[in-house]
């Protein structure tokens, strides 16, 4: 038979549960209204910016930027996150191994969804020796998908570190000293390469913002992202 329950036995009750922090909506709308702002601003001054940069190369600035360029791309952040989680998950940081988990689908999802865009606008890069301009997916009989003459907006590579650095950012704000100044050197760094317009790492960060948002709302939704109080 089961024991019944005295009544001075102090009843159990189930842990507490905290869901992992959510940024608040008002904040976020308001952050994605001045980058949208800036993005349009943006088009009137990337010739002004492009010419300033082809004026002002400097050897040692250039070798940064080319590190910068190189080393934050997709692929080495999903690296460094998976090695990341795999040190937290031995430490049994679960916290720690959710976050990077997050980091790499935003990153993912963030830099595949800017190569569409960008194989489908057909923007040509400062960089590129032709006449400047939208070329969209196809111009005459040439298909320009996947040509990086013709691959500018938005920046891959700003698009991708919006979309690793935010969650970050959303599950601790001390984080931002990291995060913001981390995805601002990858788009200056693309930029002084010559390789985007202004405009371009602009729209980059809106679309990693707009999307890094949009899938840590979807996982502190889940009960998964929650943790014991």
């Amino acid at each position: 038979m089961p024991r019944r329950k005295s009544n001075d036995e102090p009843e159990q009750t189930a842990p507490r549960v905290k869901k992992a922090p959510s940024p608040p909506r008002s904040s976020v709308w308001i952050a994605l209204g001045v980058l949208l702002l800036a993005l349009l601003l943006s088009f009137r001054f990337d010739l002004a910016v492009d010419q300033w940069v082809a004026g002002h190369r400097d050897l040692f600035w250039e070798g940064t930027a080319k590190a910068c360029s190189r080393y934050f791309a997709w692929h080495f952040l999903i690296l460094g996150a998976v090695g990341a989680g795999v040190i937290a998950w031995w430490r049994a940081r679960r916290d720690l191994v959710r976050i990077f988990c997050v980091m790499i689908v935003a990153a993912s999802v963030a830099g595949l969804s800017a190569d569409i865009l960008r194989g489908v606008l057909g923007r040509t890069r400062p960089s590129a020796k032709v006449t400047q301009g939208w070329y969209g997916p196809r111009s005459g009989s040439e298909w320009l998908i996947g040509k990086h003459a013709y691959n500018s907006f938005p920046s891959g590579h700003t698009t991708a570190a919006t979309g690793f650095a935010l969650p970050l950012f959303f599950w601790r704000r001390r984080w931002g000293w990291v995060a913001v100044p981390f995805i601002a050197a990858v788009a200056a760094a693309r930029v002084y390469l010559g390789a985007h317009h202004l405009s371009d790492v602009l729209a980059g960060m809106l679309l990693g913002a707009l999307l890094a948002s949009w899938i840590w709302r979807r996982f502190t939704a889940r009960s998964w992202a929650a943790e014991p109080a």
